[in-house]
Order: structure tokens, then sequence, then C-alpha cells
């Protein structure tokens, strides 16, 4: 069970869906639920940094998931 919501918090911060702050309080309870969430949050601000089309949109996710 563990497992969907990990997957989910990666999700949400790759995602192209609407990003405010609902989602950015999904992202916070996901990481609540345990430790192995910062690792999957970590590994998608990676991915973000390394894309060469950052846009603003992209940009405010990166700065959330460095917060």
């Amino acid at each position: 069970m563990a497992q969907g919501t990990e997957t989910d918090l990666k999700e949400l911060l790759l995602s192209n869906q609407s990003f405010g702050p609902a989602t950015i309080r999904q992202m916070v309870d996901a990481m609540a639920e345990g430790i192995a969430n910062y690792r999957l949050l970590r590994e998608g601000v990676q991915e973000l940094e390394h894309r060469s089309d950052l846009t603003p949109a992209t940009k405010t996710r990166l700065g959330v998931g460095y917060y």
C-alpha cells in the first residue's frame, strides 16, 4: 500500500497536470507517511533538474521540490 503512495508523490512532482496548494498538500501528506518518500521526492527533483525545457511552471515545481 505504501508503494502506491510513493509512486504518486513522484508523479505529482513530474506530471503536467495543474499544480497548486491542493497538490502541495498531497505531497506533504505523502512525505509524512514515511522516510522512503523523501528518496522518491529527491529522484523527482533530480529529474526536473536535468530537463532542458524548464518552463516557469516546471521551475515552480522544482522550487516546491527543493523546499
